[in-house]
């Protein structure tokens, strides 16, 4: 799956308005993903299951952290913390990171469903993951 122009990455809202979508021109800059952090801190926007699939595979991990650690987002410094909670948010969202899959996360049997795979996340691997 190619991620278009057209594609919603991530979505604003006002109460329960959308107010404004995210596209990749609207995310090409750390200034502009830090502001989209910002806003999913304050629980004001989401980042759909495209949109993290766009953030892993053309931005990665490392520059993730990098913008978070200005933004806060997930608010800590302990590097291994931060990457389950960017892994588990990912996986909320419908877009499973080890593999490259979208689909829905079920949290209580630890299974990420997609159209091709049914697949148990290996949590020791999240955990030794380096940035």
């Amino acid at each position: 799956m190619t991620i278009s122009n057209n594609d919603v990455l991530a979505y604003e809202y006002y109460n329960s308005q959308i107010g404004e979508n995210y596209f990749k021109n609207n995310l090409e800059t750390d200034k502009q993903i830090e502001k989209l952090f910002d806003f999913c801190q304050i629980l004001r926007a989401n980042i759909t299951d495209i949109g993290w699939k766009y953030f892993f595979e053309t931005i990665g991990i490392v520059k993730m952290f990098e913008i978070d650690k200005t933004s806060g987002w997930f608010d800590t410094e302990n590097q291994k913390e931060w990457i389950e909670s960017i892994y588990l948010t990912s996986l909320i969202c419908g877009y499973n990171p080890i593999n490259g899959t979208i689909g829905k996360w079920d949290d209580n049997n630890n299974i990420f469903y997609s159209e091709t795979s049914k697949t148990s996340v290996d949590w020791d691997y999240i955990h030794s993951i380096e940035l």
